[in-house]
């Protein structure tokens, strides 16, 4: 989507923002006036009561009319509030998560637009989306923070093309692709050379998550190992299975060709500024190649794998903590002493690997503050 249509979208929520809280301003002086002039009639009303003549007929009329005024024009301005509410515009996060997913694995022009177009000119193929309804918090078990939208599609084919998309390709495309979240694509409706389907989404994010309060430990901690994890489950060759004997007899566990090590995570710097809190992260981390594989990876791989892996982090959000920015990975020196490692045969062994080169992988995140 066009950088200007999204700043012009942005623009137009901002100003809309600003009516909806004239408009609480203007309920709340509203609400005191009602309030001071039930308060002055009420006044009138004991005067009266207690035998007061000096209370006149206009002056009783007029507190009273003045009573039935103010809430007239209270409830005036909670019905505008209330319009200005259900028209509010928003931002297409639904759609616009699925873009570069959609556009990377079809291999075609998609767009998201406000309204789904009956001639798509002559730029074809071209899928058009459309999110009606601004996304909703998205419900357990999907994270904190992520939301769930539903978007209209239009797939406009050349007439060469004459086979109706494939709904399993549109869910087979977005979860092959960077995409977080679930999708769901709805039967196609096929029309001459348009394909009509619809896609339940769920676990997206916006570009600005919103994450709550302060970044726990056990939310770095989890990140940490969350990354090691990415790294060994990348690592498809050799992935093999050993037969060892424990406690309980023989028994069949799985071995990676690449060991890992979490030696550190911590919060390195957190800052707020503009509405956006940007938070450091800082993993110290030590991975090498599993004995008896060194004769089917290389030595260079841990570090080619922990590139790969902590720069591929970038976009990715990260639940309770915000949207990563930027990856770095460097190396120190360490000395890491003992470590358990597991070997080709599957059994695990202590080894004191001494002072070696660690990896320290560094990430900035953003959220809304």
């Amino acid at each position: 989507m066009p950088i200007k249509a999204k700043n012009t979208k942005a623009d137009a929520i901002a100003q809309h923002e600003a009516k909806v809280g004239a408009a609480e301003q203007t309920i709340q002086h509203r609400t005191a006036a009602l309030e001071e002039a039930e308060q002055q009639h009420e006044e009138l009303k004991t005067r009266l009561g207690a035998g007061d003549e000096g209370v006149t007929t206009e002056q009783f009329a007029t507190s009273q009319a003045n009573v039935e005024r103010a809430r007239i024009l209270l409830e005036g301005s909670e019905s505008e509030l209330k319009r200005l509410k259900a028209g509010a515009p928003f931002l297409p996060i639904a759609a616009d998560a699925m873009v570069e997913g959609l556009r990377d694995e079809l291999g075609v022009t998609v767009k998201v637009v406000d309204d789904l177009p009956d001639d798509p000119g002559k730029e074809l193929p071209v899928l058009y989306l459309v999110q009606p309804h601004a996304a909703e918090p998205a419900r357990h078990p999907q994270p904190w923070g992520s939301l769930a939208g539903t978007v209209k599609a239009h797939f406009h084919r050349p007439r060469f093309m004459r086979t109706p998309i494939n709904p399993k390709d549109v869910e087979r495309a977005l979860s092959s692709a960077a995409v977080q979240g679930t999708f769901t694509v709805h039967a196609v409706a096929t029309s001459g050379q348009r394909d009509a389907f619809t896609i339940e989404s769920t676990g997206v994010w916006p570009e600005m998550p919103t994450v709550p309060g302060k970044v726990q430990d056990y939310m770095v901690r989890s990140f940490a190992d969350g990354l090691l994890f990415t790294m060994q489950a990348t690592t498809k060759e050799p992935n093999s299975q050993a037969i060892i004997m424990g406690a309980d007899g023989y028994k069949v566990v799985d071995v990676n060709g690449l060991g890992a090590k979490v030696i550190r995570s911590a919060v390195t710097a957190s800052t707020v500024a503009a509405g956006i809190r940007t938070v450091t992260i800082q993993v110290r981390f030590d991975a090498w190649v599993t004995p008896g594989y060194e004769h089917r990876i290389p030595a260079t791989y841990p570090e080619r794998c922990a590139e790969s892996v902590v720069k591929g982090r970038v976009g990715k959000v990260i639940e309770g903590i915000g949207r990563i920015r930027t990856a770095d990975l460097t190396r120190e020196s360490m000395n890491v002493g003992d470590v358990i490692q597991q070997t080709s045969t599957g059994y695990h062994r202590k080894k004191d690997r001494g002072t070696v080169s660690i990896y320290l992988a560094t990430f900035t995140f953003e959220a809304a503050a």
